[in-house]
């Protein structure tokens, strides 16, 4: 054992730290120090209290540890009493802090008065009275979760002293003793309320309640005339004693928390013992304990109504509803319900139909506020500064008054607070104002979104108003109907533009960027240091007064620059305010506009269903009767009108797709896959299917030789007119004799129309092996092949036939696009690389041009230009000197850094490290094709398992595989990840496919410094391998190249694009995918749910089925990782990151089953290697 300081003494007991040599732990251990002083009485009460302190056991009384063998102390001696160190100090030591020179902040005491109270009860309870509850007695530590843990102290023998000894053993704290026992007087434990009622109000205020600085006798006959109701006393200005049943200082709690304190001290402090405390309720538990749960468990919602800098608080009750709580805010600021914009700091709204407590969070050190703004313009706002408390006011009025020491402190402490105040009110006005502008960039994006909607219906509305304008009688009406709409739109549209102008503006002024004013925080700091100096100077010379001139020029120096900031900020909220307001006077011209176009688009639809109707009614009259005087008629509406209003993709592909083969080769099932394929791409397309048309259109033919003619030439011309309509059609049917598939060749190729004829070639042994019906679903599972191929691969042919016949534009090919140089071209561009300017690149650009040239962001060819990046932010779509590529082409333009960050992070917060690196890089980005001279190697040993695309997709194919399901990790593998893969390829197996493969693809790129790096996880993970705790037989183990942006649902639905690229069908997401704390540390950055909803929401991703995360823990009871279910949640042990950190790095190991013991091994050694280090 080894002896450490002197914690603490009393007036017979010494407190000393010790620490153990061979685990570093401390232990206080507390000696009587005048043993041969005291009499047996009181030997046999310090033997008592070490006793009683053995038998306790509660998280808020200090806890008994045994004394180590070396200090053991013979029979003869006194026993030792080893207590548990506490390393924060006591409560007092908090209290002489500047910082709580007019008390503890909000959250502090409500953590104080949870623990106390706790103690309190507990040791009632116990039948132990503790009669000597002060802040020195009060100690603080720390939990495992970083939370202050308040524990009492000293429980033992300087109770039972006589009152003469009282008087010699408390000086300075018998104003926290109970009157009865300052007088000697029969006691209760209602002793114990008095003391904590007094401590409490000293936490609250800075000062105890009643004359703090009157001597005993004095103190006792004035503060026993206080009525029940009275809380404090003080003497005024003439020196006559005042009592208020409120708290009159400044202090730090809301005012909904300080009036339930209010409440509550007035049944601590009374001076009759038997009505101290309120007696006991039903429950035989006492009152003020009932009160003190109710008022601590109270949701309480501060709302800071910004146009007037006042915080505003409610209680929630339940069942409240927001408009309960607006109505309420109605009664208090006068602003009317439909008026008020309430905001979280995110700037989302609350949601209307949810309960008002969503606008309150769980307390924490920071506070949790919501912001009130008025809707309109903000011409005048009325800011309600922070009134200078009396005290204060007095001293900066007379700076060279001089004060006694008591006085000067008090008003020095309210100079104090008043300046912290100043900071805090700047914090919150500055968290009001980001909430404004993310608001107005959340309803900006909404609002672009409907513009855009506006101007693409009304570009679509007026080609089908030229399309169908032949079938209008009154021309110049139509033409007044066309010009009506263009002007209409253009007028909403040139106001749309010109605020997004005047909002680009708001975001680049200094403002959008206001940090904490720094002269504010500077001189709240020297209020601290002048107060603390006046402390310090104070202790042996309290008798020479002092001027207050140090203290008055911080004041009137914080009053001036909080006066010059407010007034900056408010013309900046201002203006948010008012862009906000413009925004929602345009939306509703906006919605009338799509209202107005929808319903002319109604009704020419309504029109088009007539001429489609007319054109079957044609068609089946000429199945029935050859028409003798027919004339064809040329079309007024070009093929190229039509195509602006035909699909996503826009412009004509109208054609037809001639799919031919033996009954049973898969034609009908290829048909279907191309068909879905198509219109995911955003091109119209439909499959004619020789059964399905037999059940209409060619229902009277069978199948003599003339019939199956019929039957063809029928089809050749439905499928011409589909085609001239703009669509794809893809028709599916036996056609065995050319001069058919001929015929319908010229019929297409003399009206200009492309026909693509495609044989599908299945041996005849597959095809009499088939039965057709009922197995579209096995083969869409890929169980079914045509020939050699499997039907995505068949698809993927015709695709790429489309698009060399130009049907189909190349973006729609799944194919993946490398932008290495071809191999016989390497050596030319490496020559020309040489004479072309060069640009340095960091790490993180090599990786980004590493995941371009293997084509994990297919369809990008390079560096985004200006136009893609734009359209990337705004619309969600789309190291050795070493000369590695070329870019051609390039193209530079401004790097707008907060507008990316926002975007593309919800946060331009330095905290973030990926918002960090973009802050830190260049002004200037630059795009451009890229042209990759040669394959980019790391020589770290790993190269082997950076597999391309193109790779990948070839080894799953050698690997037989049906189906691969892809997950990703940048975090060492436990059991649960385990589990959750198997039981996705179990489940895969149940749904038919024979040979699931898992792609393992652990992110390779950068990440965060307190990640575990790449080459440790790899080592990990191939363990897990070894083991078997994953098959590896049916596993592939690559590296995903891409850098870890921590950029929340924004980069999920990077990674699992990119993972298509794979030929990965199926993917996993898990909770807070990509996510991480919010930089100032109070909640997460993104909701940790929102991955997996986006990803099955987010466009592009047809390919590609979600597995959603199932949660899994550590089954106490099976010793295995197993998937979690509430009710049966006492079986389950959530193992945190945390928790599983420390054990690596202490050696020690986890619960059998957590993760196979090899794996286990190298993490442990690795964060052993950081504690070395």
């Amino acid at each position: 054992m080894e002896r450490g300081s002197d914690l603490g003494s009393g007036g017979f007991g010494q407190v000393v730290l010790w620490k153990h040599e061979d685990n570093d732990q401390y232990i206080a251990i507390k000696t009587c120090r005048v043993q041969n002083e005291m009499t047996e009485k009181h030997k046999q009460r310090w033997k008592l209290e070490v006793d009683i302190m053995k038998r306790l056991d509660h998280t808020n009384v200090i806890a008994a540890r045994d004394v180590p063998p070396p200090l053991e102390v013979t029979e003869n001696e006194l026993p030792l009493l080893a207590m548990e160190y506490c390393s924060g100090g006591d409560l007092r030591k908090v209290l002489n802090l500047p910082e709580s020179a007019c008390g503890l902040k909000e959250y502090e005491i409500r953590n104080l008065v949870k623990d106390i109270s706790s103690a309190i009860e507990y040791l009632h309870g116990k039948r132990i009275i503790h009669r000597d509850l002060k802040p020195e007695n009060v100690v603080l530590t720390q939990s495992e979760d970083n939370k202050t843990v308040y524990k009492l102290i000293d429980l033992g023998y300087a109770k039972e002293l006589d009152q003469s000894s009282v008087c010699t053993s408390f000086v300075g704290t018998l104003q926290y003793l109970a009157p009865e026992l300052f007088a000697s007087q029969k006691y209760t434990c209602t002793v114990d309320y008095w003391s904590f009622g007094t401590v409490v109000f000293e936490c609250i205020t800075g000062y105890r309640p009643f004359l703090p600085q009157v001597p005993p006798v004095t103190w006792h006959r004035e503060v026993c005339q206080k009525s029940p109701e009275d809380i404090c006393a003080y003497y005024d200005s003439d020196g006559v004693v005042k009592f208020s049943k409120k708290i009159t200082s400044p202090t730090h709690l809301c005012r909904s928390m300080q009036a339930y304190f209010e409440q509550w001290l007035r049944i601590m402090l009374r001076w009759d013992p038997r009505q101290r405390g309120g007696g006991l309720g039903e429950d035989r538990k006492p009152q003020c304990f009932k009160f003190l749960d109710t008022m601590l468990d109270m949701k309480i919602v501060n709302i800071l109504n910004v146009s007037t800098n006042q915080l505003l608080s409610y209680p929630l009750m339940e069942q409240l509803s927001m408009q309960d709580l607006q109505r309420t805010i109605e009664q208090e600021t006068k602003i009317k319900v439909a008026d008020q914009d309430i905001l979280f700091a995110s700037g989302a709204p609350p949601e209307p139909n949810q309960g008002a407590s969503q606008c309150w969070n769980v307390p924490g050190e920071e506070d949790w506020v919501v912001f009130l703004f008025k809707k309109g313009d903000q011409n005048d706002p009325k800011i309600k500064f922070k009134s200078i408390p009396p005290r204060v006011q007095q001293i900066v009025k007379e700076p060279s008054t001089l004060l006694p020491y008591p006085e000067q402190k008090k008003a020095w402490a309210e100079a104090v607070w008043f300046c912290n105040e100043q900071v805090i009110d700047f914090k919150r006005l500055i968290l009001s104002q980001r909430a404004a502008m993310l608001s107005l960039l959340r309803t900006n994006s909404s609002f672009l979104k409907l513009k855009a909607k506006m101007v693409n219906e009304c570009d679509q509305l007026l080609a089908k108003l030229q399309y169908f304008k032949e079938r209008y009688v009154n021309m110049v009406k139509l033409q007044n109907f066309n010009e009506k709409y263009r002007e209409q739109v253009n007028r909403v549209d040139q106001l749309a533009t010109a605020l997004t102008t005047k909002i680009v503006e708001l975001q680049r002024s200094p403002f959008a960027r206001a940090k904490q004013n720094e002269t504010l925080e500077e001189m709240e700091k020297k209020s601290r240091e002048l107060y603390q100096d006046l402390r310090q100077a104070g202790r042996g010379n309290r008798e020479q007064y002092k001027d207050h001139k140090p203290m008055v020029q911080v004041v009137v120096k914080c009053v001036m620059s909080r006066d010059k900031s407010l007034s900056d900020l408010y013309t900046h909220l201002n203006k948010i305010c008012g862009c906000k307001h413009e925004l929602f006077k345009i939306l509703p011209d906006i919605q009338k506009c799509c209202k107005d176009i929808s319903e002319a688009s109604d009704k020419l639809l309504k029109e088009q269903r007539s001429r489609q109707e007319d054109i079957w009614n044609l068609v089946r009259r000429a199945a029935v009767h050859r028409a003798t005087n027919v004339v064809f008629q040329q079309h007024h509406v070009t093929r190229d009108k039509r195509g602006k209003v035909l699909g996503a993709k826009g412009g004509f592909r109208g054609c037809t797709i001639w799919l031919t083969g033996l009954s049973g080769a898969g034609k009908t099932t290829i048909s279907f896959a191309l068909e879905e394929y198509l219109v995911s791409q955003g091109i119209p397309a439909y499959s004619l299917d020789g059964d399905n048309v037999r059940t209409g259109l060619n229902k009277n033919l069978g199948f003599s030789p003339e019939d199956r003619e019929e039957n063809i030439r029928r089809i050749s011309e439905v499928s011409k007119l589909f085609a001239d309509g703009g669509i794809v059609c893809i028709t599916a049917f036996i056609s065995p004799f050319a001069k058919d598939r001929e015929r319908a060749r010229e019929l297409h190729e003399k009206a200009g129309l492309k026909f693509v004829e495609c044989y599908v070639d299945t041996p005849i042994e597959v095809c009499e092996q088939r039965d057709v019906k009922g197995l579209y679903k096995k083969a869409r599972a890929g169980q079914i092949k045509a020939g050699e191929e499997s039907v995505d691969e068949c698809v993927e042919n015709i695709v790429k036939c489309l698009v060399d016949v130009e049907v189909v534009p190349s973006s729609a090919v799944r194919t993946v696009k490398e932008l290495f140089v071809p191999e016989n071209r390497v050596e030319a561009e490496k020559a020309m690389a040489a004479e072309l300017p060069a640009l340095d690149i960091n790490k993180l650009d090599m990786q980004w041009t590493q995941v371009l040239a293997e084509g994990w962001a297919t369809p990008l060819s390079g560096f985004m230009r200006e136009r893609e990046y734009l359209q990337c932010q705004h619309f969600g779509c789309l190291l050795d000197g070493k000369r590695i590529a070329i870019l051609r082409n390039p193209e530079f333009y401004p790097h707008n850094k907060e507008e990316r960050c926002c975007r593309q992070f919800g946060t331009s917060h330095n905290g973030h490290p990926y918002v960090k690196m973009i802050f830190e890089s260049g002004d200037w980005l630059v795009g451009g094709d890229l042209a990759v001279l040669e394959r980019i190697k790391w020589n770290d040993g790993l190269d082997e398992y950076r597999l391309t695309p193109m790779e990948l997709r070839t080894k799953f194919r050698q690997m037989g595989a049906d189906a691969v399901f892809a997950f990703q990790l940048r975090n060492p593998i436990h059991n649960g990840h385990a589990l959750l893969m198997t039981d996705t390829k179990r489940r895969l197996m149940e749904k038919g496919y024979n040979k699931p493969v898992l792609l393992l693809h652990p992110l390779g790129g950068w990440t965060k410094d307190d990640d575990v790096p790449l080459p440790t996880r790899m080592e990990q993970h191939k363990a897990i391998l070894e083991e078997k705790v994953l098959d590896p037989d049916s596993t592939v183990i690559a590296i995903f190249p891409s850098p870890m942006m921590y950029a929340g649902p924004t980069e999920v639905q990077w990674h699992a694009k990119a993972r298509m690229s794979t030929g990965a069908n199926f993917y996993i997401v898990g909770r807070d995918p990509a996510g991480m704390p919010h930089p100032d540390g109070t909640r997460d950055l993104f909701d940790h749910t929102h991955g997996a909803k986006v990803l099955t929401m987010a466009p592009g991703l047809t390919q590609l089925e979600i597995v959603p995360f199932r949660v899994a823990a550590y089954n106490t009871k099976l010793k295995k990782m197993d998937f979690y279910t509430p009710e049966r949640k006492d079986d389950f042990d959530f193992i945190s990151g945390t928790r599983m950190r420390k054990l690596a790095r202490e050696g020690q190991t986890p619960p059998d089953g957590f993760m196979a013991p090899k794996a286990w091994q190298i993490l442990s050694n690795y964060y052993q290697s950081l504690n070395k280090s």
